[in-house]
């Protein structure tokens, strides 16, 4: 039994980089080669972020205790290059990198219950800058988006930030009337976009003004929006806990708020629960839904050619 639990204590979470010679899909009896493997003490929130030689993670041991560090590790060797650390305080988004700089975001607790946005040297791992972002409030901590020189960031509440990426001077904040929902906001063609419960938003970049807001019929899921086509698409579900029945797929104009088309998942008479954010390629849609079946949920991934609700 002491075995057992101390076995399960020293539990680690592994990141491994791993080389593919070709695009191809990977069986589980794939022959596949670990080249390097770090080890963390507990769970692990936070996805890894590759840019040029560096891998970033930004990682946190339970509830603040211990270990609270953002890390970048050398791609290739997997050597650490440098940590950037604090107490009391936990990483439950991941990290974004744009012109030499990681931008991070950690949820202080214990000492100092607060939000805050840090902007750490890629090159050595020094803190530039650090902006307060207010109370924890609420549970979703989303990643920072960084679009031409200005760090996009919204807090656990309603308030969505812009913070020139140089110095962390607040540029501009939009308060809306619900919790923001998605899980970070999408920016493109001169807006920036979040949703609430009843609300998708585009606020104008330069100004914080609101360009227009699209009243959403049912709730949205708590994910990133993807742009793309001059389109933002929103993953909206009906339904609450177990009752979730069904899930729908927007595609919203990005410069006028109007709704280009909407699309109800569905395989073989079965409506689906869209689970992740769609990606958008050469004109096509692709996400990932479940149908939910009794107690157990079995996952069903398929392709929606934009506009024309074919599966293909």
């Amino acid at each position: 039994m002491r075995k057992t639990l101390v076995l399960t204590a020293i539990a680690a979470v592994c990141i491994a980089l791993v080389f593919i010679a070709h695009t191809t899909i990977v069986k589980r009896n794939s022959p596949v080669s670990e080249k390097w493997c770090w080890c963390f003490k507990t769970f692990f929130y936070c996805s890894p972020v590759v840019a040029g030689d560096m891998v970033y993670v930004a990682y946190s041991t339970s509830r603040g205790y211990g270990e609270n560090c953002l890390y970048a590790i050398n791609r290739d060797s997997g050597e650490l290059e440098w940590e950037y650390c604090e107490d009391d305080a936990e990483y439950f988004s991941s990290p974004s990198v744009a012109d030499g700089v990681v931008y991070t975001r950690r949820m202080g607790k214990y000492s100092d219950d607060r939000d805050y946005l840090y902007a750490v040297d890629a090159a050595n791992g020094t803190m530039r800058w650090r902006f307060e972002l207010g109370d924890v409030l609420g549970e979703i901590c989303a990643s920072p988006t960084v679009v031409e020189g200005i760090v996009y960031v919204k807090s656990t509440d309603t308030l969505l930030y812009a913070v020139d990426a140089q110095n962390g001077e607040l540029l501009w904040q939009f308060e809306t009337e619900e919790f923001i929902r998605s899980s970070a906001p999408a920016a493109a063609n001169g807006v920036v976009c979040i949703t609430t419960d009843n609300y998708l938003y585009a606020i104008d970049t330069q100004s914080g003004e609101l360009n227009w807001q699209y009243m959403i019929r049912c709730s949205p899921r708590e994910l990133s929006l993807t742009v793309a086509d001059d389109a933002v698409y929103m993953v909206t579900i009906e339904g609450r806990f177990n009752s979730i029945d069904k899930g729908r797929l927007y595609a919203i104009d990005i410069v006028s708020g109007e709704k280009r088309w909407e699309y109800e998942c569905e395989v073989y008479g079965e409506l689906l629960v869209i689970d992740a954010p769609p990606s958008v390629v050469d004109g096509m849609v692709f996400l990932g839904a479940t149908h939910i079946d009794g107690d157990f949920g079995e996952y069903v991934y398929f392709g929606v050619m934009c506009g024309s609700h074919e599966l293909c």
